[in-house]
């Protein structure tokens, strides 16, 4: 009787390894370093990036199996996809939005984002408060100069994606590098990619060698962003930030 209740207990078992150890493959965790994506990403937060939304496509295409830069069993990502990807000349990962696919013209004018000679269609939502760190500089605040510790405020927008996607990004009033650029085609298995916090970000107007990401080829392309586990503040990342 004791073995086959432990012979039961172990086949009740096996789908849940066999969960975790799938889940292990498909989904990465990561943790959000920099602001480059707030407000929807904030420095502390900890996620989950799923590797099989795309196909796996870092994996395929290094064992030689994708066409074009998509595995066989992939898809493009989706315009408004957060997405994780291999920095084009950078041995790390880096979290951006996926705002180009190929063969689309992008161009910033004046602080908005245009599609294929569309402005994309961008609302004020508010303004979004936070305690001004060194990372995003004063000049990001409306309020500016901010010192540290003090309240800086910044405006939100919502943008709306001809696919659907909408989300919030931050943009100050004014002109801005980066708020007004050259007209961008992407390439042929590349993608265009920005940070939500357009001020302060490094993203796909500006090229990797002044600091930029430039256009990122769908074989370094990782993990689509999927859950915020949870996320932490403070400088030792102890404490809990319980409202996100």
């Amino acid at each position: 009787m004791i073995k086959k209740r432990r012979i039961f207990f172990l086949l009740g078992l096996s789908p849940l390894v066999l969960a975790f150890v799938l889940s292990l493959i498909v989904y990465r965790a990561y943790w959000v370093p920099t602001g480059d994506m707030k407000p929807t990403l904030l420095v502390g937060d900890y996620i989950l990036a799923n590797r099989a939304a795309y196909g796996f496509p870092a994996l395929s295409c290094s064992l030689k199996l994708c066409k074009n830069g998509i595995p066989p069993l992939g898809k493009l990502p989706e315009r408004g996809d957060v997405v994780t990807f291999l920095h084009p000349t950078r041995d790390y990962h880096f979290i951006r939005r996926v705002i180009g696919l190929p063969g689309d013209r992008i161009q910033m004018v004046d602080g908005h984002l245009h599609l294929n000679g569309v402005a994309v269609p961008q609302v004020q939502a508010g303004q979004y408060s936070e305690t001004f760190d060194l990372e995003d500089g004063s000049l990001a605040c409306l309020n500016a100069p901010v010192a540290l510790g003090e309240e800086c405020v910044r405006n939100r927008f919502a943008e709306a994606m001809p696919n659907g996607a909408m989300y919030h990004v931050l943009d100050i009033i004014g002109e801005t590098k980066g708020d007004t650029t050259p007209e961008f085609i992407v390439p042929d298995n590349q993608l265009f990619v920005l940070g939500d916090n357009r001020d302060i970000t490094a993203d796909s107007r500006t090229d990797p060698s002044e600091g930029g990401v430039g256009y990122v080829p769908l074989d370094h392309l990782v993990a689509r962003v999927d859950v915020i586990m949870f996320s932490l503040l403070g400088e030792d990342g102890r404490e809990i930030r319980w409202v996100r």
